[in-house]
């Protein structure tokens, strides 16, 4: 699995759940989902009366879920109308109850896909997820087209793509509203990218029908780092070499650290260095300058830096306890607080007089970070 690339020139991809999921799994699916992201965490809990609030019925939950965990997706990738790789895994590996309380824990496999950038930026769950038959087609599209941001397509070839008679909806409107409209609507709710379209008629004339569609995207996330980056680029006008590369090294930096970690270094750089910018830049993104001359003017030394996977949370929260026993480092009620409040992906920041603590958990595929600074002696 590890090795293979899906290509989406090349490739065909099918995304089908082994059964059909009802309309009560798909709910519960896209809330274990959006809580997925909020929370940046693979584990993912509900009471028993969330878990009724969802589903909308208080039916035999066992039940439901023992069925609900059973379920699978298959993913068949072809070449040349030939099957060159399969994939089958579950979409959540199995779940834990405590009286009345559940944890459910996410499918490893899915966080593989996606770790390993296997099938690029299909998102696996958004296709299981669609409620219209069009939307996946749509969506590779999508795919297939986003450094142009667009693609027309004539009526009778849309049709085709997404599976529809050609002879069916013989006016527009009726197929625009039945068809066209929800399938803007899936994109637009389940994917991180935002669609609309524009209909082109064959002449001027205002009884002229509809000849072709003209869609036109984005991407949610990169739109608004463009935004952010679009502020901090200004700045640098004439004062750095290369203003291309600098600003792919800011928006890259955006997506990483985020928009105040990326703003602090720079203001920091312009204040201290001066033009030409550009390797001071990459230095000050990379080893964070802003951070490292603020602990240096509050007098805090680096005394222990730890950087290693961890494949459990655990695991992570028992090397930071190790590692501070070591620093002499008395525990009190308020770091304890934050430290159990520790999710993936998420800065823990800790100081008092005479410590300040750092960590950065990531799943098991990335490397954990334990930074433990100490306050020197005035002179």
């Amino acid at each position: 699995m590890e090795n293979f690339k899906f290509d989406i020139e090349k490739n065909d991809i099918t995304i089908i759940p082994e059964k059909k999921i009802t309309k009560k799994e798909k709910s519960f699916l896209e809330s274990i989902e959006n809580s997925k992201i909020k929370n940046k965490d693979t584990v993912v809990e509900y009471t028993l009366d969330e878990i009724y609030g969802i589903i909308g019925s208080k039916e035999d939950l066992e039940g439901f879920l023992e069925k609900f965990v059973k379920k699978r997706i298959n993913i068949t990738v072809f070449e040349n109308n030939k099957e060159v790789y399969f994939a089958s895994f579950p979409f959540v590996d199995f779940y834990i109850k405590v009286e009345n309380n559940y944890k459910f824990y996410l499918s490893k496999a899915i966080e593989f896909i996606k770790e390993k950038n296997i099938f690029g930026e299909i998102n696996i769950l958004s296709t299981v997820l669609f409620k219209e038959k069009g939307s996946n087609s749509i969506y590779l599209e999508i795919l297939k087209n986003k450094s142009k941001g667009s693609f027309i397509k004539e009526i009778d070839i849309f049709k085709k793509m997404i599976g529809i008679d050609i002879d069916n909806y013989e006016r527009f409107y009726d197929f625009e509203k039945a068809v066209i409209k929800p399938i803007i609507e899936d994109i637009n709710k389940l994917t991180d990218y935002s669609i609309q379209y524009e209909k082109i008629k064959k002449s001027a004339g205002i009884t002229s029908k509809i000849k072709e569609l003209k869609f036109t995207f984005y991407h949610k996330k990169f739109n608004n780092i463009s935004l952010e980056t679009d502020k901090l680029v200004n700045k640098l006008i004439n004062k750095v070499t290369s203003f291309v590369s600098v600003t792919k090294l800011i928006e890259k930096s955006i997506i990483n650290n985020g928009f105040e970690y990326v703003k602090n270094n720079l203001e920091y750089i312009l204040e201290n260095h001066s033009s030409p910018l550009d390797e001071h830049i990459k230095k000050g993104l990379e080893e964070d300058l802003y951070n490292k001359s603020k602990m240096k003017n509050e007098n805090y030394l680096l005394v222990q830096e730890i950087s290693d996977k961890f494949s459990h949370l655990f695991i992570f929260e028992s090397r930071i306890y190790k590692e501070l026993l070591k620093c002499k480092f008395y525990y009190n009620y308020h770091f304890l607080k934050i430290l159990h409040k520790l999710k993936a992906d998420e800065i823990l920041k800790y100081k008092d007089e005479n410590f300040k603590i750092e960590a950065l958990y990531h799943s098991e595929t990335k490397e954990g970070i334990i930074k433990i600074y100490k306050k020197q002696d005035e002179k």
